[in-house]
């Protein structure tokens, strides 16, 4: 199957987001969005463009982050053609998440998955199915920030942000290196992920992802940031 971790796109609904700032009551009022930034990223399923990938991050007033990734995938080849639809929004208290809820159709497969995450460990609810106890989770397979945790860390357990499957890897920094974004090189820390869980990451200095390879049901996968736009309310020296 393939997703933001591994092809993830489509035009972000912004709806999407909003909707749950408006409904969650913060001393009677809706919280109040305090930065909006959306990343546009490419998609390439075997060297050719496949779709493109948006995650739009807000930061609210109640100390939460929320991302919100969609995602839109089509590959073609002369005798079948693979589709792929994701919507999926984490939340995030400083640096650790606490809910994850996605869902997806993956080739006409119905997918969806709903983490809660506390100190304790996480909670995994899947359809049809009973809710079952999980380590604490560090974050889903959909990458969009570098993980709160030292270099080198083994047995990170990663949510599969479509399937809700948990995985393990070590996260460990490989280099320094210049990432070409519309010809602009751009610095980036690169960290392999190594387990079940496996990626190639490049995260600039303000911990974002910039270019992710990977290797879905044996096609080799890429994710290139190309275009960030955004908005802040935030006073300047806040």
């Amino acid at each position: 199957m393939l997703h933001n971790s591994r092809v993830s796109s489509i035009v972000c609904v912004a709806g999407f987001c909003l909707g749950w700032l408006l409904t969650a009551p913060a001393r009677g009022q809706a919280p109040r969005v305090l930065a909006d930034e959306v990343r546009e990223y490419d998609v390439f399923v075997k060297g050719k463009t496949a779709g493109k990938t948006f995650v739009r991050i807000s930061d609210i007033d109640d100390g939460t982050t929320i991302a919100a990734t969609d995602a839109n995938i089509k590959v073609e080849s002369w005798l079948y053609t693979y589709r792929y639809e994701y919507h999926g929004r984490e939340v995030w208290r400083g640096n650790h998440m606490v809910d994850a809820n996605s869902h997806a159709v993956d080739d006409g497969k119905k997918l969806a998955a709903h983490a809660t995450v506390n100190e304790h460990g996480s909670v995994i609810e899947l359809p049809g199915k009973n809710p079952q106890a999980a380590p604490n989770l560090a974050m889903t397979t959909n990458y969009w920030r570098l993980p709160d945790v030292p270099p080198g860390t083994n047995n990170l357990a990663i949510m599969d942000s479509d399937s809700g499957a948990i995985l393990t890897g070590s996260f460990k920094r490989v280099g320094s290196e210049q990432i070409n974004v519309n010809g602009r090189p751009i610095a980036c820390i690169h960290f392999r992920v190594a387990g079940t869980a496996k990626a190639e990451l490049w995260f600039d200095d303000r911990s974002r992802l910039v270019r992710q390879q990977t290797v879905e049901d044996g096609y080799p996968t890429e994710l290139l940031l190309t275009r960030i736009r955004g908005n802040t309310e935030v006073p300047e020296g806040r």
